[in-house]
């Protein structure tokens, strides 16, 4: 190639070739100037050339983009290591392999500016990291900014070149641990009616979606006349992959069983010798006791609640008082040596 062809040998140089024949005929023709220029730029391409090749994978570029095509394990919880195998990954910027790189590893459609960390391997796969506190299953995927307006005008894109087949998240579980004397006999997650009951004193456990939930519980007793709500719980929850997240229902004190968890309820009775009281109690377990001319004569909270359906008892002020059967319409109240018959006041609302 010594320089037969004058103007071919002029554009190897240029373009980072043999820079002989170049500056052969740059010097024949006597033009100092001009072979400086020459080398100048023939320095300058090869630059040009040598970041592009490294950034496309190697000499003789455009190289085919990477692909992505196998992953293991496949299935797992946030923060699990997967192994990606396919083709052309050594083009990536993982440890061990590359430190620029035109392409980002991403999980699912999330792109935070910098791309999922990844390992290059020797055997040409590479490992990546399910990223932590993602709740959706996904697959991995390669993207790469892309021009698609032509030469003339800028509209980069990041567009997906390849992916992964998708990891899938293990599921997370909904515990209902329903330590309450009633029966969890229908419930809801997120206003969507569930199915299955819990029975008192038991967990039921359920497999639901990932992230943050609402649930809301009805607690209810069983009549001869069928179910009927006693209170109802709700709560939020965030159900995490592979994970347990329980939902606690606390043991029903006297004054929510009665009074279905709000307001009060009026109980009105005599003793045997005419002595008239009415008795309020609230859902929070605070009483007060009154006469028959409304005059307030004492006020407490209950205590020793005891509760076994459908038995109920507890004391006020240091006397007993037991009912028995739903609805509770009646109450035995002892103070001494005196016993009141304490019926539920019409006038209550429920």
């Amino acid at each position: 190639m010594g320089g037969a062809v004058p103007g071919a040998g002029q554009a190897r140089g240029i373009t980072g070739g043999d820079r002989g024949p170049t500056c052969a005929i740059a010097a024949g023709m006597k033009n100092i100037i001009l072979c400086a220029m020459l080398l100048s730029a023939c320095g300058a391409a090869d630059e040009v050339d040598s970041a592009s090749e490294d950034l496309l994978g190697g000499p003789g570029f455009p190289q085919p983009h990477p692909t992505l095509s196998a992953i293991s394990p496949s299935t797992g919880t946030p923060g699990t290591a997967v192994r990606i195998t396919g083709s052309g990954l050594g083009q990536l910027a993982c440890t061990g392999g590359r430190e620029i790189s035109l392409y980002f590893l991403v999980y699912g459609d999330s792109f935070s500016g910098t791309g999922v960390a990844c390992t290059y391997n020797a055997d040409g796969s590479i490992t990546a990291t399910v990223p932590a506190g993602t709740t959706t299953s996904a697959p991995f995927q390669l993207k790469q900014y892309q021009n698609p307006c032509g030469p003339y005008l800028t509209c980069n894109q990041l567009v997906t070149v390849s992916s992964s087949p998708t990891f899938t998240l293990s599921p997370g579980t909904l515990a209902i641990q329903n330590q309450s004397q009633a029966t969890v006999e229908a419930w809801a997650l997120d206003g969507v009616a569930q199915s299955g009951t819990v029975a008192p004193g038991t967990t039921g456990r359920f497999t639901e979606g990932l992230g943050g939930h609402s649930v809301a519980a009805a607690l209810d007793v069983l009549t001869p006349g069928g179910w009927v709500e006693v209170c109802g719980e709700s709560g939020n929850v965030t159900i995490a992959s592979g994970q347990t997240s329980t939902f606690r229902i606390a043991p029903l004190t006297a004054g929510q069983w009665l009074n279905h968890c709000v307001g009060s309820v009026d109980y009105a009775g005599s003793d045997a010798a005419g002595h008239f009281i009415v008795i309020r109690l609230f859902a929070n377990d605070a009483w007060q006791e009154f006469d028959g001319g409304g005059n307030l004569l004492g006020s407490g909270t209950l205590s020793q609640d005891s509760i076994s359906p459908p038995f109920v008892s507890f004391n006020i002020g240091g006397s007993s008082v037991s009912g028995f059967g739903w609805p509770y319409d009646s109450f035995f109240l002892t103070i001494g040596a005196n016993q009141f018959l304490l019926e539920r006041d019409a006038r209550n609302p429920w």
